[in-house]
């Protein structure tokens, strides 16, 4: 299996689309996108883990985020984006939806639709919380992110249905990573940070739930750090 880094490191890409703890299975099974398509090693089991390996020096690039833990001038553990990149668009700054406690996909595309070349777009889906209209119950639903052994647990909600929320959430953004696509031209890059758990057994005594770099790097399971990666020529 190939490692993710050195795709990134090594191809001359216009458009680096990244989607916030996708799953390589769930992004199978909702990608219409036609293009290079393979499952790739990450090297991380969270977003600063990702960044602080990947995008560790100073770069000539534009930073669209959606996610608060990637900021112009705030240091989220230990990693300043600003420090990193040519200029980062605070698109959780403005763009933040209070309903449902993230950014939305459609607002992430609105800010990042005119985008130039050597340009990074970081949609906050599938991350948690969810926001497809399937999953309205949940949506302002505060989520322990780093739990082992579903300690989380809630009674009021099923273990499924916190799997085929991920699963909406995919379903629900990738409509406007295909409208980028659409809009840009050259070689653009889809891939993850890292994936997520949804209940996977992590040995004979654990099972896993949503990412943690600490909890879960021991065991490095399949679902986190195995991430898609499709890259298209236009």
């Amino acid at each position: 299996m190939d490692d993710q880094r050195s795709i990134i490191w090594e191809l001359d890409w216009d458009y680096l689309i990244v989607l916030d703890a996708c799953r390589y299975d769930s992004f199978e099974m909702f990608n219409k996108i036609k293009g290079k398509y393979q499952r790739v090693e990450g090297p991380a089991g969270d977003t600063i883990a990702w960044l602080s390996r990947t995008f560790f020096d100073k770069y000539n690039i534009i930073f669209y985020s959606a996610s608060p833990f990637i900021a112009k001038y705030m240091d989220v553990g230990g990693y300043l984006a600003g420090n990193h990149f040519k200029d980062v668009i605070d698109i959780w700054y403005k763009g933040w939806n209070n309903e449902r406690q993230t950014v939305l996909p459609e607002t992430t595309y609105e800010y990042a639709k005119d985008a130039k070349p050597r340009s990074i777009i970081w949609f906050e889906q599938p991350h948690f919380p969810p926001v497809s209209e399937k999953d309205k119950d949940l949506w302002r639903m505060t989520f322990p992110y780093n739990v082992v052994d579903a300690n989380w647990s809630n009674p009021e909600i099923s273990d499924e249905k916190i799997r085929q929320a991920h699963f909406n959430s995919v379903e629900a953004v990738m409509p406007y990573v295909e409208k980028l696509v659409q809009r840009f031209k050259g070689r653009i890059i889809i891939t993850a940070d890292h994936g997520e758990l949804l209940g996977e057994a992590l040995d004979a005594n654990h099972k896993g739930w949503f990412h943690s770099e600490k909890n879960f790097a021991p065991f490095h399971p399949e679902k986190l750090y195995t991430i898609p990666l499709l890259i298209i020529e236009k």
